[in-house]
């Protein structure tokens, strides 16, 4: 890392930015593996220095956009206050006058930063870009840019409804998923710790990313209760919906886990039926009454409240989902629930850590799969296979689905775990009659089945994972344990799909050696491209899976000369100790690499 930075705003900027980059990967790919989240510093100066630059990036070399894209920050932002609603109202009090305008004026420099962002020629195809609110550090005013992949944001449910109005003047940002309300928490975070004194000196922030993505998940239960109710009696009332649901789904009534489904929405509603009507409402902050007031609620009927108070037993007739102003409490199971809006579920909770429901089942990626494990595989027959899966996925409970080329002798020799039956083409409708029993259903890539409620064996898996319980674990098992082709599809009780093996996209050799060959031309230029280079050896460690030995050893040797490079150019500079690449033991290069 260089020490002379020439779009200086102040002496740990790159630490700063580094350790917000680490933090963001480890709180969005707790929503979702798939995120790369990137960060980024955008400061303006916002002082009559001669001795700066207008505009800084922080990385400064080899980034996409540079530090004179936003030159014009501060000079194209003094005319938006005035467009703001919020500049009618007019305060008695000096200081609070002064300290609105500076509020009105950040907000026109954050909006401004924003959209220099997205109309920017040379910005990433499919990402998208949210910067924090600028804070003054130094003689700049200072933003955090986090990008996230735009497909990955939007394969999850959402809302649409973005601002929620306080009065005529005033309106603040609504969440509309989980993923933007933690967008939100990290960005809000990122601005307190620029504030610091010492901001860049420690490293990332002083909440973990469990944490952040709890208060996440208070911060969108808030945004949601407060469109179905803004009534001004519940002020204190919305920032605690989420852990008076926590609370709720924490208690047994007579020693048996809850279970139950809750409304959410002002006490008139036109999409309620009351069906009972509470005399005096009971309060949701009341976690035992509240309990057993839940008992009523799981035999057809809701309970009706909103982020206060319990009014009674509703039933839903037509809801116009685009007011987006009503939404479901699902108790699940015992410290479980989620929040469901027209069918959808955007969040669920488990021991009071919210996350994203399981991804849709990707029927895609299994016809794909299929074909990979069972070579020769008609379409007809992966056809016939994921419309199993896909029935099974429709069901309250849990299964395993099994398809394995020696079907007939594998159910032989289980027999004795197993309810063999006389082999039969299983179908759509067959299989959710073969499904509620313990077991798993055995197949052959036919379709034909020849064993039901079978008990897997296998040897113990090193990459089991005992949060992910037993079905997903035997079956890890099982499939490590045989060398005939097996493919075995995990549905879980919340609809979530895990195929095991769980192939990786396949990927072409020659791009491999293409990002190779530019590492080599990076160890032959007179000065190392430091950003160059970290891009490089992300892709490589993002692909790592794939290298051949004779590609671990070429990158291996070109990485140590490049690091021995930097350290001569900048013996005072960071130096970072990495683990040589080695092959992934077992890789079959037929399964991964893709035709040229």
């Amino acid at each position: 890392m260089d020490t002379a930075i020439e779009h200086f705003m102040w002496g740990f900027q790159p630490h700063f930015r580094i350790g917000q980059e680490v933090h963001a990967k480890a709180i969005f790919r707790l929503l979702d593996e798939r995120f790369d989240p990137e960060v980024f510093l955008v400061g303006v100066l916002a002082e009559n220095r001669a001795d700066c630059h207008i505009a800084c990036v922080e990385p400064e070399n080899d980034f996409w956009i540079l530090s004179e894209a936003f030159d014009g920050v501060i000079e194209a932002a003094k005319l938006l206050p005035a467009t703001y609603p919020e500049s009618r109202v007019l305060h008695s009090h000096p200081r609070v006058q002064n300290s609105e305008t500076e509020r009105l004026r950040r907000r026109a420099i954050h909006e401004t930063i924003c959209k220099t962002i997205a109309e920017h020629r040379t910005k990433p195809e499919r990402m998208l870009y949210f910067a924090s609110f600028p804070v003054k550090r130094d003689a700049y005013l200072v933003s955090t840019v986090l990008g996230l992949q735009e497909d990955i944001v939007n394969s999850h449910p959402h809302l649409h409804i973005d601002r929620a109005q306080i009065h005529e003047y005033r309106s603040f940002k609504s969440a509309v998923s989980l993923i933007d309300a933690a967008i939100t928490e990290f960005l809000t975070d990122a601005a307190s710790e620029l504030g610091r004194p010492d901001a860049g000196e420690g490293f990332g922030s002083s909440r973990s990313p469990a944490e952040l993505l709890r208060s996440a998940g208070a911060r969108f239960t808030m945004d949601c209760a407060y469109k179905a109710d803004r009534d001004l009696d519940l002020i204190g009332c919305w920032q605690r919906l989420f852990d008076a649901c926590n609370d709720l789904a924490s208690l047994k009534y007579e020693q048996v886990a809850g279970s139950g489904r809750l409304i959410v929405a002002r006490r008139e509603h036109p999409a309620l039926r009351p069906a009972i009507t509470f005399g005096r409402p009971v309060s949701v902050h009341n976690p035992r009454g509240a309990r057993k007031l839940l008992e009523l609620a799981s035999r057809g009927l809701a309970l009706h409240i909103n982020a206060g108070l319990i009014f009674g037993l509703v039933e839903l007739s037509e809801y116009a989902a685009d007011q987006e102003d009503l939404f479901e409490v699902n108790v699940l199971d015992h410290h479980r629930w989620e929040l469901v809006h027209a069918g959808h579920t955007l969040m669920q909770v488990r021991s009071g850590q919210p996350q994203l429901p399981a991804r849709p089942f990707d029927a895609a990626k299994l016809r794909t799969d299929l074909t990979r494990v069972f070579a020769g595989l008609p379409p007809s027959d992966g056809d016939r296979l994921v419309a199993l899966v896909e029935a099974a996925v429709t069901e309250k409970h849990g299964t395993m689905l099994v398809v394995i080329e020696d079907a007939a002798q594998e159910a032989q020799r289980l027999a004795s775990q197993a309810t063999v039956i006389e082999p039969c083409s299983v179908t759509p409708e067959l299989i959710k009659h073969v499904t509620p029993i313990d077991g798993a259903v055995l197949v052959g890539p036919d379709c034909v089945c020849y064993a039901i409620g079978v008990i897997l064996d296998g040897l113990a898996a090193p990459d089991g994972n005992p949060a992910r319980g037993a079905r997903f674990n035997s079956a890890l098992r099982y499939v490590g344990a045989h060398e005939s082709p097996c493919l075995v599809i995990v549905v879980s009780e919340d609809g979530g799909v895990d195929l095991i093996p769980d192939l990786k996209p396949t990927v072409r050799r020659s791009e491999i050696e293409r990002v190779i060959g530019e590492l080599q031309v990076i160890a032959s230029e007179p000065k190392i491209r430091r950003r160059s280079f970290s891009d490089l050896v992300d892709w490589i460690e993002g692909h790592a899976f794939y290298l051949l030995p004779e590609h671990c050893g070429k990158v291996n040797e070109l990485i140590h000369v490049i690091d021995a490079r930097l350290a001569q150019e900048d013996p005072s500079g960071f130096q970072i100790v990495r683990n040589d690449f080695t092959p992934t033991p077992g890789f079959d290069p037929a399964l991964y690499y893709a035709a040229e």
